[in-house]
C-alpha cells in the first residue's frame, strides 16, 4: 500500500528516503530546535519534528487553506500532562478520542444544571499575568432556557454556547468540525485553568489541550504538554 507523506513534506514536494523517495532530500530546514505542531490540510493537529518547517494551513468558511509557512518565536506551556479535574459536585470526566488530535488526550466533560461548576487544570506556579487557551466541542447543549449559554474561562473571558453548538465570545476561533479554541489573559493565582457554567444548565462537551503562555500577546499554537512544566517549543525564526 502506499504511504501518504506529512503535508509538512508534500507541501514543498520534497520526499526524503525514509518516506520512500528515490534520492530523498532534507525538508526545509528550521532553526526551531523542538518539534512543534500544526493545523494539517484536513483540519488534524500534527506534529513536526526539529528543525523542520511547518506549512500555515488556515481555516475559513469551512476550508483548510494554505497560507505558506508557520513562523512563530519561542514559547513555554506551563500546563502538565494532566488530566482536568472536577470543580464542583456532579461533574463527570472521562478519557476519549477524537480525530482531529489523534496524537493527544481528550476528554469528555458532563456538567449538571448548576452554576459555576465545571473542570480545572492546575497551573506551574508562575509570576504575573498570561494567556490561557484550551479547545472544546460542545455536544449537548440544553434548551431550557430557549437562550445561550455562557461559559466563564478562569472568570475573565466569556463563550455563549447556542442550541446548535454554535461557540461564540471574543478569543474564540473555530478550528473546524465543531471545535474551537478559546482563549483570555490570566493571573496564575493558583487557582488553575477552570472551566465553568456561568448559566445553570446542564452542558456536555470535548474538551482538549489546555495551555498557559506568557510573553505573548495571544495563544500560540498548541505545545504538547511534559510530566514536568514548562514544556519548551523553539523559535522558527
Amino acid at each position: 500500500c502506499k504511504r501518504r507523506l506529512p503535508d509538512a513534506m508534500r507541501f514543498f514536494g520534497l520526499i526524503p528516503s525514509f518516506w520512500g523517495g528515490k534520492k530523498g532530500s532534507a525538508p526545509i530546514p528550521s532553526p526551531r530546535n523542538t518539534p512543534a505542531t500544526y493545523f494539517d490540510s484536513k483540519g488534524v493537529l500534527r506534529v513536526a519534528p526539529s528543525g523542520v518547517m511547518r506549512p500555515l494551513f488556515e481555516y475559513a468558511n469551512g476550508v483548510w487553506t494554505q497560507n505558506g509557512l508557520l513562523k512563530e518565536g519561542a514559547s513555554s506551556n506551563y500546563v502538565g500532562d494532566v488530566a482536568p479535574e472536577m470543580y464542583g459536585a456532579g461533574v463527570t470526566i472521562s478519557k476519549t478520542t477524537d480525530p482531529k488530535f489523534p496524537s493527544f488526550a481528550v476528554y469528555a466533560v458532563t456538567t449538571p444544571a448548576t452554576q459555576w461548576v465545571g473542570i480545572r487544570v492546575p497551573l506551574m506556579s508562575k509570576e504575573g499575568s498570561g494567556v490561557v487557551s484550551c479547545y472544546i466541542k460542545p455536544v449537548e447543549v440544553s434548551e431550557e432556557t430557549q437562550e445561550s449559554l455562557s461559559i466563564a474561562f478562569n472568570i475573565n473571558a466569556l463563550f455563549d454556547v447556542a442550541p446548535d453548538g454554535t461557540l461564540t465570545g471574543e478569543g474564540s476561533v473555530p478550528v473546524g468540525d465543531g471545535w474551537y479554541r478559546i482563549e483570555g489573559t490570566s493571573a496564575s493565582d493558583g487557582n488553575g485553568l477552570q472551566l465553568t457554567n456561568a448559566v445553570a444548565a446542564p452542558l456536555s462537551y470535548l474538551f482538549a489541550l489546555p495551555q498557559y503562555e506568557q510573553g505573548v500577546a495571544a495563544a500560540t499554537s498548541y505545545i504538547p504538554a511534559v510530566a514536568s512544566p514548562p514544556a519548551v517549543r523553539g523559535s522558527d525564526t
